[in-house]
This record gives C-alpha cells, structure tokens and sequence, in this order.
C-alpha cells in the first residue's frame, strides 16, 4: 500500500538547496508513494527562491516539482476553513495552517523542518527533517 505525504514548504528547500535532510526528502519522492504538496507551498517555494536566486530559477523549481510527479493539492473549501480553525488555535503562519489542514485532508504524513507543527501531533503524523 503506498504510504502519502504532504511535503512541507521548509521540506521542498531542503530537497533543492541540498540541505540535510535532502536525502530523506529524495528517499519518499522516488519511492512508490503518494508525495503532495498544498498549493500554498507553490508560492512560497516561488517567492522564496526568487529571492535565493532569481526568477529563473524560481520557475525551474517549480518546473521540477511537476516533472517529479509531486501533485499540488488545492485549496478547497474544506481544506481553506480547517486550517483557519487550525490559525485559531495555533501560533503557525497562514501557509502552515494550510498544508497541516491538507496533511490532515489527505491523512498524509507531513514531512518538515517546522517547529511550530509539534503542537499537531496528535492530529498529524509528523516526519521532521532536523
């Protein structure tokens, strides 16, 4: 049975800044599995290395996710009020609180770097990379 996962945005740097942790984000995408990323986690990997680099390689990134075969889940309706419920009730940014409510979606495991999703622990199963 293939195992799902929800890839954080901190773990997507780690993978393609070649960060510790990398191989283990390599380990779970090239294994048979369902690897997901919310499409919050798009924009901030955008944005982000944009500002680490450029826009060129900004669209490369984004290009290689897809070509990996991550699959961006949306954002639907269910997903947009359990993380604003997840907010409420946790100090985590407004991106996290999406991708913990799509992790818990999916009932996908949630692979990060994040300190601030340890308080889900018991409504998510938690992969830290540090």
């Amino acid at each position: 049975m293939k195992k799902s996962y929800i890839l954080d945005t901190s773990a997507l740097i780690t993978y393609f800044s070649d960060e510790p942790g990398s191989e283990e984000v390599n380990t779970v995408i090239m294994a048979d599995n369902s690897v997901n990323i919310s499409e919050i986690s798009i924009m901030e990997i955008y944005y982000i290395f944009i500002r680490k680099a450029d826009g060129n390689k900004a669209r490369e990134v984004v290009r290689k996710i897809e070509e990996l075969g991550i699959i961006s889940i949306e954002i639907s309706r269910t997903i947009l009020f359990n993380g604003a419920r997840i907010k409420a009730q946790h100090p985590l940014s407004l991106a996290d609180a999406i991708i913990a409510a799509t992790a818990i979606e999916l009932q996908a495991q949630l692979i990060h770097k994040d300190p601030e999703f340890k308080p889900l622990a018991d409504r998510i199963r938690l992969v830290s990379l540090v």
